[in-house]
């Protein structure tokens, strides 16, 4: 992750959360995949659930893959602090852009020291072992009170 302190100079700043989910084939619908949160360099292990700190507050504005479907249909599902948010973009393995986005109504808020991670639940067996990618293109800003 970044320095705290930086965002606090430097005021609001973009960043990226990639996360990966490891699909078998002996997987079934209606199955819970926890994604892996890779997104924050070398020095961070890679993890199922990440923390905001304490100084900054987190907007999750956009949703998306790049490159084609790898995976079966399923649902994403975006948790903070243990709890469902109510948005459910659906991964569908049809889609043949090479980038696909999902609409999302309002941004995500994730609040200091909450946790994030995300999970998608598949609609549909996969046919082969594969690995799906989805990033969240987020905002993180001072938190200021």
């Amino acid at each position: 992750m970044s320095s705290p302190g930086l965002v606090i100079l430097t005021g609001p700043q973009d960043f990226e959360i990639s996360i990966s989910f490891t699909l078998t084939n002996v997987m079934v619908a209606g199955q819970i995949v926890p994604g892996t949160i890779q997104a924050f360099g070398p020095f961070v292990p890679i993890s199922s659930l990440v923390q905001v700190p304490i100084t900054e507050v987190w907007h999750i504005v956009d949703v998306y893959t790049v490159g084609g479907p790898v995976g079966p249909d399923a649902n994403i599902q975006i948790f903070l602090n243990g709890y469902q948010q109510q948005i459910n973009p659906k991964l569908s393995s049809c889609n043949l852009n090479l980038i696909t986005r999902f609409q999302l109504g309002q941004t995500v808020v994730f609040s200091p020291a909450s946790t994030v991670s995300v999970s998608i639940v598949l609609l549909a067996a996969p046919v082969a072992n594969a690995t799906q990618l989805l990033t969240l293109k987020s905002v993180k800003s001072p938190y200021t009170g």
